[in-house]
């Protein structure tokens, strides 16, 4: 028996783990949600999904879909999250969780009352590079750290009407 997920989001990041999930070992891809119809039906035929949905309500009352990951506008998040988990289903959402800590406890909330897991995707926390520096320190390899600094970025782009750029946006229907 698979998992079965739900993908909310056609973006490049939902693409994107939507061919790592068909390539998980009992895991498949359920569902596809996009605002745009011919969107989610393109993705659904792309990565074997069963439907393809412009309605949460309707990709969270399949059978088929166990579990949902939250790739949508980050403004989205709480509130496809929080509908997921009180529709019974497992979540993985994109980051940023929420936009404001309220949100992001009553996305922690909804979880623990559907006694369901919720988890954000923060990939570079279980990267094995990270693990190995841990190791290290706990290991004394490199002495006692006075100081740690990290820097991560991605390429945006020049322009800055992106959706990205704005935490609150939120796509309305054409």
């Amino acid at each position: 028996m698979s998992v079965g997920i739900g993908v909310l989001g056609t973006g490049g990041i939902a693409t994107r783990v939507a061919g790592s999930i068909e390539a998980a070992e009992g895991a498949r891809v359920a569902a596809i949600l996009s605002r745009d119809h011919a969107r989610a039906a393109g993705m659904a035929t792309a990565h074997a999904a069963a439907t393809p949905y412009v309605s949460l309500d309707r990709l969270l009352a399949d059978p088929a879909v166990d579990a949902v990951y939250v790739a949508t506008p980050n403004a989205l998040h709480a509130e496809q999250a929080i509908a997921a988990l009180a529709a019974g289903k497992h979540v993985l959402v994109e980051k940023p969780m929420a936009l404001d800590v309220e949100a992001a406890e009553a996305m922690v909330a909804a979880a623990a009352t559907a006694g369901r897991v919720l988890a954000v995707g923060f990939h570079l926390r279980f990267h094995p590079a990270h693990g190995a520096l841990r190791e290290m320190v706990a290991g004394g390899e490199l002495g006692e750290p006075t100081l740690v600094q990290g820097v991560f970025g991605a390429f945006a782009g020049a322009d800055r009407s992106l959706w990205q750029f704005d935490p609150h946006w939120r796509a309305t229907a054409a």
